[in-house]
């Protein structure tokens, strides 16, 4: 069997399409909120969408990104101080735990504030102290979220207090919340039910906090609860992030813009029925990939390469497939490979397909990059930018060449003229001696001779 257990770790890319592209019949869930989406945890998988890409605003799941970012820069025990600003400069009504200006609690306290009480002062405290002003924090976040793929995602504060430009997706925050799912400490502080802040050095008193999202108070008990944020602005409306694992397989459900707070609980649950219920994990075996893929391979160069001569690497794989669907439909085809700067790294795009009857359906299209045992050859495409600053490179080069050489002439004749000039002195100088010499013996001949 031939070493094409590569295309197995590529197939995990299948799992990026909703189920509709599929084309599997199912009872998809009849949701309240205006958009929703439920993604597999393990590899993004898109399992329902409802105007997933949407433009909403979060308000308070915001907080996710905020404390996802805090754990990963900062250390639990980290002693922050608050600002007259940061406590003071939020509007009257918003949830908050009554810091007060120069207080000082660490950023584990803080973060129990965010993800409990969904405090904006404590936000505003881990921005500020973590990364200057909550601004720049903002800018952080939403830098973050683009690195994630929440590429419809424009943080503008910490908290999620309504701001027009303070946007994301349901799509973003399932990626969002994928990340913060493998994140140290992220699960612990976004489950927990209740907390309490000690005295500090301005409160004498002790802050107890209670979750009041029911999925971590266990007014809805669903598996084993990951994590859970909720949300709510008069703009946003009610929003929630929830994350549950069951059977091996972890799912998050987004739910965004709802008047009702029941919605998104209930919502939510039938996101997560509909996922369980109509997924299962399914192995792929790697002989069902190899049958549409040649014995030989031609590059953009005419040249051929043996598919036995190519290095794959084999990753363990499984994937979510709805209830009933056949494995051995799913089907690899390709485009013309190309190498890289002339190295051992051949680029191959392929596109997978899922047969529904005679109708295949694209399923997703990416580029393999294998490892090819033998260098070939082939034709580097340079483009008009890599033209333009090599001819750049090159005149540099010959100017330097030029000026080097400049000064070397002129060192050189300056030391050859100098040498000469040396020499006609010293010649001139022996010259005047020898006819002194000569006028002094005339001298004294003459003397002689009187």
């Amino acid at each position: 069997m031939r070493k094409l257990n590569f295309f197995i770790t590529i197939l995990i890319f299948i799992s990026i399409l909703p189920l509709n592209v599929l084309g599997t019949a199912v009872n998809s869930p009849e949701l309240n909120v205006s958009s929703a989406v439920l993604i597999n945890a393990e590899t993004g998988q898109v399992l329902f969408d409802k105007n997933m890409n949407t433009i909403m605003f979060p308000a308070s799941i915001t907080k996710i990104m905020t404390g996802m970012l805090a754990l990963q820069d900062a250390n639990l025990s980290d002693v922050l101080t608050t600002s007259f600003e940061s406590v003071h400069g939020l509007p009257k009504g918003t949830s908050h735990i009554a810091l007060d200006t120069d207080e000082q609690i660490t950023l584990e306290q803080a973060l129990y504030a965010l993800a409990i009480e969904s405090a904006n002062d404590a936000a505003n405290v881990i921005a500020e102290n973590l990364a200057g002003s909550t601004q720049d924090f903002a800018a952080n976040m939403t830098a973050y979220a683009h690195e994630l793929g929440a590429i419809n995602t424009n943080f503008v504060n910490a908290h999620g207090l309504h701001e027009e430009t303070h946007v994301t997706t349901a799509y973003d925050m399932a990626l969002i919340a994928r990340a913060a799912l493998k994140t140290e400490g992220f699960n612990k502080i976004f489950s927990t039910h209740r907390y309490q802040i000690p005295p500090t050095n301005v409160q004498p008193e002790t802050r107890m906090f209670n979750n009041a999202n029911f999925f971590i108070s266990n007014q809805i008990v669903y598996d084993e609860l990951l994590m859970s944020k909720n949300g709510w602005t008069p703009d946003a409306k009610h929003t929630l992030v929830t994350a549950v694992k069951k059977n091996d397989i972890t799912l998050i459900a987004v739910v965004m813009n709802t008047d009702k707070r029941d919605n998104v609980y209930d919502d939510t649950v039938a996101l997560f029925d509909y996922g369980f219920d109509t997924f299962s994990k399914v192995s792929i075996d790697e002989t069902t990939l190899i049958n549409n893929l040649p014995d030989t391979f031609t590059l953009q160069d005419g040249s051929s390469i043996d598919a036995e001569s190519l290095k794959f690497i084999a990753e363990d794989l499984s994937v979510l497939l709805p209830n009933g669907a056949n494995p051995l439909d799913i089907t690899v085809t390709h485009d013309m490979p190309y190498l890289k700067e002339n190295s051992k790294l051949l680029s191959l795009p392929l596109t997978f397909h899922y047969n529904i009857g005679d109708k295949p359906s694209i399923l997703n299209t990416t580029t393999a990059t294998i490892t090819v045992a033998e260098p070939v050859l082939a034709p580097v495409e340079i483009t008009f930018y890599e033209s333009f600053i090599n001819v750049v490179v090159i005149l540099l080069k010959i100017i330097v060449s030029l000026v080097i050489l400049f000064f070397v002439i002129v060192l050189s004749s300056r030391t050859y003229f100098y040498t000469r000039y040396r020499i006609r002195k010293k010649r001139r100088y022996r010259n005047r001696l020898k006819q002194q010499l000569i006028n002094n013996n005339r001298i004294i001949s003459n003397q002689k001779n009187l």
